[in-house]
């Protein structure tokens, strides 16, 4: 089926269909190309730019400060520690339709521990490739993750370049459905594992270690389905030269999409993403600029330029630090008999150094910096400090979801996916074939916003405690204030405003019931009370009669 699926990439009609779908990724990135430079230059020199470089060209560093690039690192690094746990059990599969049952849970918790065993294990490089991936998220705004597997070695992660991937996204969900990836093999490379490229004989026998770059688009195949042979899966996937030809070298199929593309942030309709050095990257570019000319006047002013006063003719003064420029002697006399005259006077560079540091707070403000660090001195109240930490988490909560949805959860289900066709989980209960699995993420983040629900619920008892004090101190004296409260509701609009769940609460109906119950229950007693208390003056009354006392 692999040769079928080969012959049907080279065909006429394949070949144009390639180069037409080639060139539109490359034209809807090209406006990106630029912007990414820019970062790559100033906030992560180091990294390699992929196919954004340009052969035989020199790569100049323009970085002068590492503001930009530290809270890069850091916030990525965050937002890692936000996402995923090194203890505890981070993806949990669940039932959609129903809650499981014990044997279904037992199964379940099995398959929990597995991948996370798998997901934190030293051959997986899960999580060294996913805070890689982080990286580019909070840089470009747009990451992409790669998982697959070996034979008996399990799945593989792998954090591909943005610059070395073109994307589309399916227009109806807004998910990314299709995707180039440049990469380069060498000729001896090509020659083992594609043996039926044209002129790679001789190219690999003249020049073994010559670079050749080739393209795998995997896009979606129209009237796919799972389980079918690789030229009929819902994937299709072809390796082609990336020259004029657009040669096919290989061709199969997916069941899954085997990429996770996340985007920071995005903009509707637009297939890439933007997160905190897009938006930081003008201030970090002035911020350079500024520091640069801070260095140059520091060492201008240590280390001046000087004039020869003794002689020598007029030429253009040179003012790096610590050079020598000849002038005529005759001129500078009548100012100083030194034998030298410094040509700068060092200015002031208090202003300068101000707005160094202004535009490196403003850099992490838009790094969220301010936010995750949590200060206040040591007169930081508790209750300060929780404000604080729910700040945080509301301001970083739909980016974590984001990342959660587009790059956890694809990896997640493919990783189960994977597995699941090895046999590392075991059969798995009757009661659960053809039953639908989603995955929740127990993540750090998740655990801090359920503590900070449990303290909604604590500010709510606190709240009430209150509102009942107030309501039996308004009837102890017997002020109109107390009959006008209606202390239910009043919880009820407290716990909507705290966020506390609606079940946690007793059902309004309920508590009208139990009023009613109560109210019946007082006019029955009280009936009684007047009723026993006739019967009492009625006793007396008859015995008053029979004694002859009336």
């Amino acid at each position: 089926m692999t040769r079928l699926a080969l012959s049907e990439a080279r065909s006429d009609d394949a070949v144009r269909r390639r180069k037409l779908r080639w060139a539109q990724l490359k034209q809807a990135r090209l406006p990106w190309e630029p912007l990414w430079r820019d970062i790559s230059d100033y906030i992560l020199p180091r990294r390699n730019q992929g196919a954004l470089e340009v052969p035989g060209a020199l790569n100049p560093r323009r970085m002068v400060d590492t503001t930009g690039s530290t809270a890069n690192d850091r916030f990525a690094a965050t937002l890692l520690g936000y996402l995923v746990s090194g203890f505890d059990e981070f993806m949990k599969p669940r039932l959609n339709e129903r809650e499981p049952t014990y044997e279904e849970s037992v199964w379940l918790d099995q398959v929990s521990r597995k991948m996370f065993l798998t997901l934190t294990s030293a051959k997986s490089n899960f999580r060294t490739q996913l805070a890689e991936g982080m990286v580019d998220s909070v840089a470009f705004g747009t990451s992409v993750m790669w998982t697959g597997a070996r034979a008996k070695e399990g799945p593989r992660y792998l954090a591909v370049p943005i610059n070395d991937c073109w994307i589309d996204d399916n227009p109806d969900t807004g998910q990314c459905d299709t995707l180039a990836r440049r990469f380069s093999r060498r000729a001896w490379e090509v020659k083992e594992k594609y043996p039926d490229v044209p002129k790679i004989d001789k190219i690999a026998e003249d020049d073994p270690n010559r670079e050749m770059f080739f393209v795998e688009l995997i896009e979606p195949r129209k009237g796919g389905r799972a389980g079918k042979p690789v030229n009929r899966k819902p994937w299709s996937t072809v390796t082609f030269l990336d020259d004029e030809t657009c040669f096919a070298v290989a061709a199969s199929g997916y069941d899954e999409f085997p990429y996770a593309v996340s985007r920071f942030q995005r903009l509707s309709g637009q297939p890439y993403g933007y997160g905190p050095g897009v938006m930081a990257l003008p201030m970090i570019k002035g911020l350079n600029v500024l520091v640069e000319s801070f260095i140059l006047q520091s060492e201008q002013a240590a280390d001046p330029a000087l004039i020869d006063m003794t002689g020598g003719a007029l030429s253009e003064l040179d003012t790096r630090p610590g050079s020598l420029n000849a002038l005529d002697a005759s001129i500078w006399r009548q100012y100083s008999n030194a034998p030298t005259m410094r040509v700068y006077e060092p200015g002031d560079l208090g202003p300068i150094m101000q707005l160094i540091e202004y535009m490196r707070t403003q850099v992490e403000v838009i790094y969220f910096v301010d936010w995750l660090r949590h200060g206040g001195g040591p007169q930081q109240t508790a209750t300060e400090w929780a404000d604080r930490r729910d700040q945080t988490l509301r301001g970083l909560g739909p980016a974590v979801a984001r990342l959660e949805q587009e790059s956890l959860n694809p990896v997640a289900e493919r990783t189960y996916t994977l597995m699941q066709r090895a046999g590392e989980f075991g059969p798995p209960p009757e009661s659960l074939v053809g039953l639908n699995l989603s995955f929740e993420y127990k993540s750090p983040i998740a655990t801090t916003q359920r503590q900070v629900a449990v303290e909604g619920l604590m500010r709510l008892l606190e709240f009430t405690r209150g509102a009942v004090a107030v309501e039996a101190e308004a009837k102890q004296s017997q002020s109109a204030a107390g009959g006008a409260l209606n202390l239910p509701s009043i919880v009820r609009a407290a716990g909507q405003a705290y966020g506390v769940s609606p079940s946690l609460l007793t059902d309004p109906r309920v508590i009208a019931a139990n009023k009613a119950e109560a109210e019946s229950a007082a006019q029955l007693n009280q009936a009684l009370e007047q009723a026993g208390a006739a019967a009492g003056a009625a006793q007396q009354a008859s015995q008053a009669l029979s004694t002859g006392a009336l």
